[in-house]
């Protein structure tokens, strides 16, 4: 006659007849409402130099991998920490987001990487971390200061600014950046992105060649697909 169910982030409460819907995000709840447990783990954890977490959160991107793959190979010393939100990976190095485990992997680590800006930032900061903004690919739109951002966006674009270090393929996206995030020059590194060291570094960088040599005039076509809650984008 009475139950509780959990869905997703949804409450959904049988009472009698009638099924009440409550859309409640529980782990936001927590982490917003704990927040003082959370900074009481930061103090007194001790931050190891020789772990670094991904934070592949909102999503799994293929930004990361290569990097950790790249890591793995030439500082084995180096333990790789992977936190996420998809409750059908299981791996001893894979830990899902909101769990003891995984904020207790967060905070005993020196390192962080990041993808995305997400909510977590405004709770899970700590300036005893050494923070990397690898972003998911150089900005050629409106984001973080170059847009109209909500007051809790512009919080989280102020930290990616202020503590993180953050990577560009040149000078061009270089300022792009410092623009976008408003960080200090010195802290944006002029590299390349590992989703694309994978193709440089393999059998696939001389297939480029070949087609490259091979053709006067190359037109290159990505099309992008993006989902967002209620809409979907091409």
């Amino acid at each position: 006659m009475f139950k509780i169910d959990k869905e997703s982030n949804h409450l959904i409460v049988n009472l009698f007849f009638i099924k009440l819907n409550f859309s409640l995000n529980f782990e936001k709840f927590i982490i917003k409402n704990f927040q003082f447990i959370i900074a009481f783990f930061d103090y007194i954890i001790p931050k190891n130099r020789n772990k670094i977490v991904a934070l592949l959160v909102p999503k799994h991107e293929n930004m990361v991998y290569p990097l950790f793959k790249y890591i793995s190979e030439n500082n084995p010393s180096l333990k790789v920490v992977y936190i996420h939100k998809n409750p059908t990976l299981k791996n001893k190095n894979m830990h899902i987001f909101y769990s003891l485990r995984a904020i207790y992997e967060i905070h005993s680590s020196k390192y962080i990487v990041i993808t995305h800006n997400t909510f977590m930032l405004n709770y899970l900061k700590s300036k005893r971390h050494a923070y990397i903004n690898l972003w998911h690919g150089m900005p050629i739109k409106t984001i973080g200061f170059t847009k109209k951002q909500s007051e809790n966006s512009i919080k989280r674009y102020n930290f990616l600014g202020e503590n993180f270090h953050c990577f560009a393929t040149s000078d061009i996206f270089k300022q792009l950046i410092i623009s976008s995030f408003l960080v200090n020059y010195e802290k944006v590194h002029i590299t390349g992105l590992p989703r694309t060291d994978v193709i440089l570094k393999t059998t696939c960088k001389e297939s480029i060649k070949n087609i490259i040599n091979k053709k006067d005039k190359i037109l290159l076509y990505l099309p992008t697909f993006k989902m967002s809650v209620g809409n979907i984008h091409n």
